[in-house]
Formats: structure tokens, C-alpha cells, sequence
């Protein structure tokens, strides 16, 4: 889905996934971190 700009960003809700129109790359100059838990990658808000 990471391939169509849909990402995980709610660690804890596995099955949702937020449509950013972006490709992982661009994710960090959105203000998004990424974090790895349990082999699930989240990118949510770098606050």
C-alpha cells in the first residue's frame, strides 16, 4: 500500500492506514517520524 501513498500512522489501530499522497521518502520533510514496533512501521508526527 506504502507503494500508492497509503501509510500506518496510528500505532495502536493495525488496520488503519492514512492515504499522504507521498512516497516514504517525502515522509520526513512532511514532519513525520518513523517508528518500528512489533515489525510494523508507523510514520506519525515528529512533535
Amino acid at each position: 500500500m506504502n507503494k500508492y501513498g497509503w501509510f500506518q500512522t496510528v500505532k495502536n489501530d493495525l488496520p488503519h492506514f492514512t492515504y499522504l499522497g507521498t512516497t516514504e521518502e517525502n515522509l520526513k520533510n512532511l514532519g513525520l517520524k518513523r517508528i518500528e514496533e512489533n515489525n510494523f512501521i508507523f510514520w506519525i508526527p515528529d512533535l
